[in-house]
């Protein structure tokens, strides 16, 4: 006797699972369509393609701007040294070590 509650349990559950899921879908459509009608919409969340596109519109925009930092500092360099002023290594280095983490944060973007 116990097996057949259990049967009739299981069934029960499922009755109930898939009248939840039915009614879910058919108050979604509802919902979705006053919404529109009033004029609430929701706005779709961006998908994998367009995250990444965004990180790296802003990694590009950023390393674009780090690049012409430095390539302004080296032409400032090379003024000086047409000019024959001694120049601080300490301010060489700097560059170079900036190029660097240029060069890297470029290599290191992942898509």
């Amino acid at each position: 006797m116990d097996r057949y509650f259990e049967h009739s349990r299981y069934y029960l559950e499922r009755a109930v699972r898939t009248a939840r899921t039915g009614v879910r879908e058919e108050v979604a459509s509802v919902g979705k369509r006053v919404r529109s009608l009033v004029g609430r919409e929701r706005e779709p969340e961006p998908g994998r393609f367009e995250t990444v596109r965004s990180k790296f519109e802003t990694v590009s925009a950023r390393v674009r701007d780090e690049t012409v930092a430095v390539v302004a500092e080296t032409r400032e360099s090379v003024v000086d040294y047409g000019s024959g002023e001694p120049r601080r290594s300490s301010d060489r280095g700097k560059q170079f070590l900036r190029a660097g983490l240029v060069y890297r944060r470029v290599s290191g973007l992942v898509i």
